[in-house]
């Protein structure tokens, strides 16, 4: 089929895009899910540039619209900075429909940022803007236990999800692994403990022994992990601890141009193979997040090192602590 504009070419297979899946799902305590559809989408997206005029700090920069849903998106300008392939001819996959024209897109986009950053539409000015179609994979899944139903988005250029902020988290049922270690750590109940393995009355103990047998002989044959995320804060923008010289380090955040806060730091990622490593930021607060954000990695040589920095800002007041915590998406 033949477009009316650039597509970005899909990088990610669909079983690449459900491994993405299932393990923001486990991060949220779901062990029974049911996948009911997977789709690649292209979606129509514009892009341009922008500057606002607000006295002495002008803020300026590249942003998009959903040209089906008109929605603004912070993740999509990312992709023009990466080496990715464009194509006008895909063989796969629903093209949406674009709801925004050209003649349409500077009025939009003018009112859309206006109302983000507060400023007035007349000072906001619109320019270079152009059409992509931007892959994702969709995926609806729903919880057997209660039958409700769900749909994310992984882009299909670097893995990227996005949607799972609706996903409700599942809480984990209670384990019984603490009395199973306290029976085999302890010498009175030790020859009791390896007698309930050895006659298998004891499952649990079983499976504890085993992996620790395998935990075992993962290090000794030099086990690794397909990919790594280090993520930390730059020293500049880290505060206080928790508790004077322990606990949590709670960060510093600066005011920006539209009124919100921000930090910077950077991530360091290692992949065996060379695809992008997709990480998840988050900034808490009083233990749940206040605020998050996902990247991917650009493409890592094979067994390498890259490292790229983040700019994190967020919406809230400088008088609460916020502490910083990141995890890697699709390491194993």
């Amino acid at each position: 089929m033949m477009l009316d504009s650039f597509a970005f070419e899909p990088k990610l297979t669909p079983e690449s895009a459900l491994s993405t899946v299932q393990s923001m799902l486990k991060k949220r305590g779901w062990k029974k899910y049911e996948v009911e559809d997977v789709k690649l989408e292209f979606v129509p997206y514009w892009f341009f540039s922008f500057d606002i005029l607000a006295g002495e700090n002008s803020p300026s920069g590249k942003a998009a619209i959903n040209a089906s849903e008109g929605d603004l998106d912070d993740f999509v300008p990312y992709l023009l900075s990466r080496p990715l392939k464009k194509t006008k001819s895909v063989s796969e996959g629903e093209v949406l429909p674009s709801n925004i024209s050209r003649t349409e897109i500077n009025d939009v986009a003018k009112a859309k940022l206006a109302a983000k950053v507060g400023a007035k539409k007349d000072d906001v000015s619109i320019s270079a803007a152009v059409k992509y179609y931007v892959p994702f994979f969709r995926v609806w899944f729903s919880n057997p236990a209660t039958g409700d139903g769900f749909d994310v988005k992984i882009d299909a250029c670097l893995g990227s999800p996005q949607g799972f902020d609706q996903v409700p988290g599942l809480e984990k049922q209670p384990s019984s692994l603490p009395a199973v270690l306290s029976k085999l750590t302890s010498p009175a109940t030790f020859s009791q403990g390896l007698s309930e393995v050895i006659s298998g009355k004891n499952k649990m103990m079983v499976w504890v022994l085993l992996g620790a047998v395998i935990v075992v002989l993962l290090y000794f044959v030099g086990f690794q992990p397909t990919a790594s995320a280090d993520c930390s804060v730059s020293p500049q923008f880290l505060g206080e601890r928790e508790y004077a010289f322990f606990g949590r380090q709670f960060v510093k955040p600066r005011a920006d141009d539209k009124g919100g806060l921000f930090i910077q730091g950077s991530c360091s990622v290692k992949a065996k193979d060379a695809t992008p490593v997709c990480y998840s930021l988050r900034l808490m607060k009083d233990g749940r997040a206040a605020a998050q954000s996902s990247a991917c990695s650009a493409f890592t040589p094979q067994g390498q090192s890259s490292s790229s920095s983040f700019n994190f800002s967020w919406q809230g007041s400088s008088k609460q602590k916020y502490s910083f915590e990141y995890d890697c998406i699709n390491c194993k």
